[in-house]
């Protein structure tokens, strides 16, 4: 019996171990270099190291997403690393479906290596297989830092926005009254009230580009200052409002034809 016991024990830690070898091949972007695993549960992400992110930036860039977790206005805003997006710490467990789950590595990072830690965990707990969290963080990191600059969000032109609303990575908020919005709006764009813009904010992207459209762009411009106000840095609003847009428009209502 005990002999048994011992067996199936052997057998059990022989599985864990070809799953992790298995996991690694996939996700290790270094084949032949040892990666730690993550502190948290079992092949739950991956530790690497800055100089391990620089490179895969410089080598893989289109399978690279570099995630910052940290505060974005007084950390974040004050310098980044080039691309990387925004997700705050206390916002991503319910803004993760923002994140690719497949054809890109996702790096964590943050100051020092606590929160990205956190994030990686979190992730991981969602069902994300791709996770590296960067030891270290930001005081570690010896490549390009970049800042944000003020004022937090674009003006645009209609002729901006004609290019760009069939773009599935832009997400057009028409923040005129829904009766306007029903008669005719820019083809995709959603509404949301500007009354109602902060408190439905969680359903604006952090990592996607927001364009705000209203009437003659000063309401817009005034939800795009509130909304950058809040940490949202790829915010733009549409200066001449629909007054000024002569491009396609599509009605939300039903259109009745009498014979």
């Amino acid at each position: 019996m005990r002999a048994a016991s011992v067996a199936i024990v052997v057998m059990t830690l022989a599985v864990l171990a070809c799953v992790s070898e298995a996991r690694h091949a996939m996700h290790n972007p270094f084949p032949g270099r040892v990666i730690e695993p993550g502190f948290g549960k079992l092949l739950s992400y991956t530790n690497v190291t800055t100089d391990d992110l620089a490179k895969y930036i410089q080598v893989f860039p289109d399978q690279t997403l570099v995630v910052d977790v940290r505060d974005p206005l007084t950390e974040y805003a004050t310098g980044h690393i080039p691309g990387a997006v925004n997700l705050p710490l206390p916002v991503i467990a319910n803004r993760s479906f923002e994140l690719p789950t497949s054809n890109k590595n996702i790096y964590v990072i943050c100051r020092g290596g606590f929160r990205s830690q956190q994030a990686a965990e979190i992730l991981s707990a969602q069902g994300f297989t791709n996770v590296f969290n960067v030891l270290g963080g930001m005081l570690a990191w010896q490549g390009e830092v970049v800042p944000e600059n003020k004022p937090y969000y674009k003006v645009v032109t209609a002729d901006d926005v004609k290019k760009i609303y069939q773009d599935a990575s832009y997400h057009i908020i028409d923040v005129r009254a829904p009766a306007d919005y029903a008669a005719g709006h820019i083809p995709g764009a959603i509404n949301i009230p500007s009354a109602e813009v902060e408190s439905r904010i969680d359903e604006i992207y952090y990592t996607q580009n927001t364009v705000f459209v209203c009437y003659s762009g000063r309401t817009s411009e005034k939800m795009a200052d509130l909304v950058s106000s809040k940490g949202y840095f790829k915010v733009a609003t549409m200066a001449g409002g629909m007054n000024g847009w002569d491009g396609p428009v599509e009605p939300s209502s039903p259109q009745y034809y009498y014979w």
